[in-house]
């Protein structure tokens, strides 16, 4: 799938916008208008991690669309502080008039739990983007309180994401791609 298909990340954001926009008009009722104003995101590499690796790509494509990628060097198995830098962002700009009127976790780590009560309870709604095979259950659970909208699952929206790479003179097979990139974001907790 890495020849024949590319995650075109500039639709991340749309996607969730238009995701959000209708569970508030289907649960509230209302027409509010939802843009993503904010990407940022935190991850961690090993400072030997060779700039040409998959992973590395990944996050250059991700400031290419405009992503702020917060990226921690490690060095062998250290404590890398992501989750936590993580829920402070999200509680600093909570607590920041106009800021934002939704957060929205790409994760589905339950870890962000007390984070996200903290957030709604600050007048804020919260959204969570993740896999099914890879979203805590905790996170999942109406009675958690700790999210405003149904989870977005990202494997619903893979052929919207995943874009065919153009390649001269040949045609690739899109599902059987699709289904690569599916088992990969599987494997990898995407």
């Amino acid at each position: 799938w890495r020849f024949s298909h590319s995650i075109n990340y500039d639709r991340l954001p749309h996607l969730i916008a238009h995701a959000i926009h209708e569970q508030l008009v289907s649960r509230y009722h209302t027409h509010r208008f939802v843009e993503v104003v904010r990407t940022i995101v935190f991850t961690s590499a090993r400072a030997d991690t060779h700039p040409k690796s998959a992973r590395m790509r990944m996050f250059r494509s991700m400031e290419e669309a405009n992503f702020e990628v917060h990226m921690h060097k490690t060095m062998g198995l250290q404590e890398k502080c992501i989750d936590i830098s993580l829920a402070v962002e999200m509680m600093h700009y909570a607590a920041m008039p106009g800021a934002y009127d939704v957060a929205v976790l790409l994760s589905g780590d339950k870890d962000f739990m007390p984070a996200m009560a903290r957030i709604r309870h600050a007048g804020k709604r919260v959204a969570v983007v993740s896999m099914r095979n890879c979203c805590s259950q905790d996170l999942v659970d109406p009675t958690s309180h700790v999210r405003d909208f149904d989870p977005i699952w990202i494997e619903d929206y893979i052929d919207y994401l995943a874009t065919p790479n153009i390649i001269e003179g040949g045609s690739s097979n899109t599902h059987l791609a699709l289904d690569y990139i599916k088992a990969f974001l599987s494997e990898h907790g995407g």
